[in-house]
């Protein structure tokens, strides 16, 4: 009867060892699945914002060439006016602009330059 009661509690034992690694395993599996996922997830998005930054790098890339033609054709320009007139004299600089301390709206005209009317700082959008 003792040895009978000994392999029971053995065997019960046995059982619930088993039942644990069983758990265990299933458990693993699950975790494995669970990162086989979260890795395809993230190589999806990752190819999805590679598309988009390829589209932006690409609107960039024109963005950029037609910013340095425009430079150059600025450059030309400007050394095409300085070979067309090269004995021009130096051009003055203009005097500071003064604002009336009283008005700040009203600002003092120098020579050859329209009257520039702009509201105080006070009043609404609508006035």
């Amino acid at each position: 009867e003792k040895l009978r009661i000994e392999d029971e509690a053995r065997l019960q034992a046995f059982y619930a060892q088993r039942d644990e690694v069983l758990l265990r395993r299933r458990e693993l599996k699950v975790h494995a699945e669970m990162q086989v996922a979260r890795a395809d997830r993230l190589r999806r998005q990752i190819e999805a914002e590679r598309t988009a930054n390829a589209s932006i790098n690409k609107a960039e890339a024109r963005q950029r060439l037609r910013e340095v033609r425009v430079w150059r054709r600025l450059a030309r320009l400007a050394a095409a006016s300085q070979a067309a007139a090269p004995e021009a004299a130096p051009q003055q600089p203009e005097p500071p602009r003064q604002s009336d301390p009283a008005n700040p709206a009203i600002q003092i005209k120098p020579p050859a330059v329209p009257v520039v009317i702009a509201p105080s700082p006070g009043s609404s959008p609508s006035q």
